[in-house]
């Protein structure tokens, strides 16, 4: 599974501010779910597992919220959108 997060911001803060808090955000979901394979882009941080974390995402401290997500590439995207929204709306075996 791939998880989306994104961090609490308040205004504008220094750099340093927010990669000390991407960073500690980061610590904490290490000690919680050391399996988890973590990566970063402005404002967001991604994580990548195995099984489903909600749980543990849900009690991080400077998450401001987090959504699971997938990877396609821009050609794709709708095919992709497409099986994604076949896969939850259709009852399986239709």
């Amino acid at each position: 599974m791939l998880f989306l997060l994104r961090c609490t911001e308040r205004g504008k803060e220094p750099q340093a501010s927010k990669s000390k808090l991407r960073n500690d955000i980061a610590d904490r979901l290490r000690a919680a779910v050391p399996e988890a394979r973590i990566s970063f882009d402005v404002g967001r941080v991604y994580v990548e597992v195995e099984r489903d974390i909600t749980a543990e995402l849900g009690r991080l401290h400077g998450v401001n919220s987090f959504s699971p997500c997938s990877v396609c590439d821009v050609d794709a995207l709708d095919a992709h959108v497409v099986a994604l929204a076949r896969a939850k709306l259709v009852p399986p075996g239709l």
